[in-house]
């Protein structure tokens, strides 16, 4: 146990029978809800708010399985900066995506906040999205490492919140999908196919560009990059190899 999937809590004994998946933007929460959605016999739910955001839900049931997805930071950088779905980074270049403030819009109709429990909220589509700023201080983020740092810190929090949770890394779900899955099914009881089905493609396609990778990231932005990014943190969920000059 412990090799496919990064941390968890079993903290009910009663039968799962829904799921709920959390993670920032572009970190695959669409391909594992899909892979979950293909394989155990639970039902997905999205009645614990909005997935990218902070936890804000009054309660979570004892039959949940609340499952946090995260990702590499120069690859999830590099996904981001591709598709970022908030208006501040919007075609910007590399470098310049790096070090702007973080500024998105509550759209109803275009990203569905209702599906995650907003209905009846302000249907103007020039109001912040509130849910995507930092919790405390209400403040945009600096740039995207520091909501990578702020958001991974919530998401990891559910953890602590009495409720049934796991902590995958993407690149762990795509190279080793059914090896995560029958993990996730044995730390938790849950039935599993005993024929895994792997999905394809999930969600967003990126843009047809060329992808940032780490060998055509200057030595600048590199340094902001490991600069800007939680050591701590970053080590805890098994990426501390990305903070190395």
């Amino acid at each position: 146990m412990g090799t496919h999937t990064l941390e968890h809590v079993k903290f009910h004994n009663r039968p799962i029978d829904h799921y709920q998946v959390f993670g920032e933007r572009r970190t695959g929460t669409n391909y594992v809800a899909k892979l979950i959605a293909d394989n155990f016999p639970l039902t997905e739910t999205t009645k614990y708010g909005w997935k990218h955001g902070h936890p804000t839900m009054p309660c979570i049931a004892r039959s949940a399985l609340i499952v946090v997805v995260v990702r590499s930071p120069i690859t999830w950088l590099s996904s981001l900066h591709n598709r970022p779905f908030a208006i501040s980074h919007e075609g910007l270049p590399f470098s310049e995506f790096l070090r702007t403030q973080w500024y998105d819009q509550y759209r109803p109709k275009d990203f569905g906040h209702a599906r995650w429990g907003y209905n009846g909220m302000n249907r103007d589509h020039k109001t912040a999205n509130q849910i995507d700023r930092h919790p405390i201080t209400g403040a945009r983020f600096a740039n995207p490492l520091e909501m990578r740092k702020i958001k991974n810190q919530s998401f990891l929090g559910l953890l602590n919140r009495e409720c049934n949770c796991v902590v995958v890394d993407y690149d762990v779900a795509r190279l080793e999908p059914a090896e995560m899955l029958r993990e996730i099914a044995d730390l938790f009881g849950i039935d599993a196919k005993p024929d895994i089905e792997v999905t394809g493609h999930v969600g967003a396609k990126g843009r047809e560009k060329t992808r940032v990778t780490a060998d055509v990231i200057s030595d600048a932005d590199m340094a902001f990059i490991r600069d800007n990014l939680d050591d701590e943190l970053e080590a805890r969920l098994g990426y501390g190899a990305a903070l190395k000059g």
